[in-house]
């Protein structure tokens, strides 16, 4: 005899795991990537982002076209990408991870947390690279807007080579 599926209920996220709340939604993005000659190009692009597993995690579904010179692009490509950042409870942090159509595998995660009103995630140092470190960030966030960016760190200061001013569709 089998016995009818029962939905498990686990108890609420903590407040923290709420700090990305702001960011559920439909957004239109206007991105700013610094080229090797010192110019920004700019790009469109879209995401929406849905929470899954009571909150715990966000799941961010991005597509656009970019032009990312540290990935050794020459020329735009369109590109799709799955971002999941999930909420851990014990270290009260989130952990971001990047999977997208040019790289099929979920590269380190990001790991911070919110301040203040602004959200920052550091990687992990690269391996071939110990002083190689790279910094998302939030801020600006409103109810109808919010400014993402991504930094390395570079001879002892955090160089910005990608921006998204993000608007609700």
């Amino acid at each position: 005899m089998t016995t009818p599926y029962q939905p498990i209920t686990l108890l609420p996220p903590e407040r923290a795991a709420h700090e990305f709340d702001f960011w559920i939604g439909t957004w239109n993005i206007l991105q700013r990537v610094l080229q090797p000659d010192g110019n920004w190009r700019e790009f469109d692009a879209r995401t929406g982002v849905t929470t899954d597993l009571d909150g715990y995690i966000l799941v961010e579904h991005w597509e656009g076209i970019t032009l990312l010179p540290w990935e050794n692009m020459t020329e735009p490509e369109p590109r799709k990408a799955i971002s999941i950042r999930s909420f851990d409870p014990v270290a009260e942090v989130w952990n971001i991870y990047w999977l997208d159509t040019r790289n099929r595998h979920f590269i380190p995660p990001s790991t911070g947390k919110f301040q203040d009103g602004r959200g920052e995630f550091f990687s992990a140092p690269d391996p071939q690279d110990p002083n190689a470190r790279g910094r998302i960030r939030f801020f600006n966030i409103t109810e109808t807007s919010v400014t993402w960016d991504f930094s390395i760190f570079e001879s002892g200061n955090w160089k910005t080579l990608w921006i998204m001013e993000m608007t609700r569709a």
